[in-house]
């Protein structure tokens, strides 16, 4: 195996949490002042001007630009299998970013756009398809919208156009575009939040159109012709926010969404991914901080409808326990379970919860390729998921996260790679290294080992390891 690159990333992430620091790039103190003395302000240098002028080259515009790059190694994260054909994957993510927003003379009105890109290296092909070690990517915008602030007098705020939505704690709304990573995760859409903010409530109405070819609004620089989404997606969000107290916080919901099989075939997904739906979704949550440490939270949806011809019923809920220890370290507990239903084989109904826009690595950056065995990529659904974590900060800038998961499914499925009557999908380890270098620089090592249960029928465990750093200017 080729671990030059993943140790690249890992000495890169070690020379930040070992201290190598360079920080006269970023500031400098005023001569005879100590750096930490707040009672000087000190002159800014050749790079903060530079970038001044980058950020606000007018009044009326303001600019920004970051880069992350990642490298990822993962073995058998596709078939937990030593003999599978893509026994083991290692690539490189490199991603810019450019944005800009131009504000109008009233300070209520700005268009918005950021444009991206994301190219790949590959120390092996990891897929019988692929032909080369390289691929530059196509460059498309990912934001392009316009703002409008205190509609007519009132407190709403209009959001039309390309944007990224995040709900809650981001269950079933945050990506839309599971197809290419996280290169992006924006939706076509329209959004109107009023702001009661006397009476700590927040009202959102959210009409989205999100198309599964990426040139169907805005044509890619150098289309690759790959699909964002599965199928075209159509449908619309109430979201209520309310906050009864300080410590309380409640949501309710409603989510439509009709699925619709998209024309023409993708270079990034197979045919069987998509599906004809008619989704409706009724959800609430309640999150709650009990005195200094305990807090916690709870939410649950139910969902009916049409998915590819069958009537479907399907419920999850996902929920939170959490104790903070206050001290100089931050140590913090938590506990969870997740249950998203599965499809009942033995009924003629589908009883499957579809994640509608919460199909991301919210939980392991392992399982969303497991996933692909047995539906699509980060599919998140016919699951039993028990969490046990813990984090803690061993020096400011350092954040250690642990988790330890314990996965079943929640209903056996006929297909090739499963067995027909074991359920427990494994034990799964998740450990996070995050470090802040400055406003400008942080970076992470993440390391994920699964150990597959009997719900597989060959059982080998899987590796996924990550070193990322992202720069901002």
């Amino acid at each position: 195996m080729r671990w030059s690159s993943v140790v690249a990333a890992m000495v890169c992430g070690l020379l930040f949490l070992t201290g190598f620091h360079g920080q006269k790039c970023w500031a400098a103190a005023e001569p005879g002042k100590a750096p930490g003395d707040s009672s000087a302000q000190a002159p800014k240098t050749a790079w903060q001007e530079a970038m001044d002028n980058f950020h606000h080259p007018t009044d009326w515009l303001d600019m920004g630009a970051d880069f992350r790059f990642r490298d990822e190694y993962g073995a058998n994260i596709y078939t937990v299998d030593n003999s599978g054909a893509y026994n083991y994957t290692n690539w490189q993510r490199y991603r810019p970013r450019l944005w800009a927003k131009v504000k109008a003379p009233n300070k209520d009105l700005d268009f918005n756009a950021r444009l991206i890109n994301e190219f790949r290296t590959w120390n092996n092909v990891p897929k019988a398809s692929q032909s080369k070690e390289r691929d530059w990517d196509e460059t498309l915008f990912d934001n392009f919208n316009v703002t409008a602030r205190n509609l007519g007098g009132l407190p709403v705020t209009a959001v039309v156009g390309r944007q990224d939505i995040m709900l809650g704690e981001n269950w079933l709304v945050l990506d839309g575009t599971p197809l290419d990573g996280s290169r992006s995760m924006f939706l076509d859409a329209a959004r109107f939040t009023t702001d009661w903010k006397s009476r700590n409530t927040k009202l959102d109405l959210i009409f989205i159109d999100m198309a599964a070819a990426s040139d169907r609004w805005l044509k890619p620089i150098r289309d690759h012709d790959r699909f964002l989404t599965e199928q075209d997606e159509r449908g619309a969000i109430v979201y209520l926010t309310h906050k009864p107290s300080k410590t309380t916080q409640v949501e309710g919901y409603f989510i439509y969404r009709n699925d619709k099989k998209p024309d023409g075939t993708s270079t990034n997904m197979p045919g069987s991914w998509a599906q004809a739906a008619d989704l409706s979704t009724l959800g609430g949550a309640l999150t709650n901080q009990m005195g200094d440490h305990w807090s916690y939270r709870v939410e649950g949806a139910a969902q009916t409808g049409k998915r590819n011809g069958r009537d479907l019923q399907a419920f999850a809920t996902n929920n939170r326990l959490n104790y903070a220890f206050k001290d100089d370290y931050q140590n913090a507990l938590r506990a969870g379970y997740e249950y998203v239903s599965g499809d009942n084989p033995n009924t003629s109904n589908d009883e499957r919860f579809d994640m509608l826009w919460g199909e991301w690595p919210r939980w392991s950056e392992l399982y969303i390729y497991t996933y692909t065995k047995e539906g699509q990529v980060a599919e998140n659904s016919n699951l039993h998921r028990i969490d046990i974590g813990h984090s803690f900060f061993p020096t400011k800038k350092l954040q250690v996260q642990t988790d330890y998961m314990a996965l079943w499914a929640d209903e056996s499925i006929n297909k090739a790679g499963f067995s027909t009557d074991g359920r427990f999908r494994g034990h799964l380890l998740t450990c996070w290294l995050k470090y802040t270098y400055s406003p400008q620089i942080k970076g992470h090592l993440l390391g994920e080992y699964l150990w597959p249960g009997n719900y597989y029928t060959t059982q080998d465990n899987a590796v996924f390891l990550r070193g990322q750093v992202e720069f901002t200017f």
